[in-house]
């Protein structure tokens, strides 16, 4: 078994233990530009928007349903969770966005 591992070992595979280390620090450059850029600006207000018309809808939907009684079927529970369920995730989004 010795002399099987012995003829196949290859000096390039092996591991090599030699390390220097230096007292230099390197310092990285982690400074943040603060600029925005025009994309980022129009980005900005077109996520505002939907998120603003996004809740106002939603709010528009649940005061429908609270207001008219014609409207509160078994049917029509589907809307309603769903515009609830769609005012939370947008209002999430409005505070993160913030």
């Amino acid at each position: 078994m010795d002399e099987y591992i012995g003829s196949n070992w290859n000096p390039a595979l092996s591991i090599s233990t030699d390390a220097t280390f230096s007292s230099e620090t390197t310092v990285l450059d982690t400074s943040v530009s603060h600029h925005l850029t025009w994309g980022a600006i129009v980005l900005s207000i077109i996520m505002g928007a939907i998120s603003v018309v996004t809740v106002v809808g939603n709010l528009a939907v649940l005061l429908c349903y609270y207001l008219d009684k014609n409207i509160r079927q078994p049917s029509n529970y589907f809307i309603f969770s769903l515009a609830v369920s769609d005012l939370v995730s947008s209002s999430l989004l409005i505070l993160y966005l913030a």
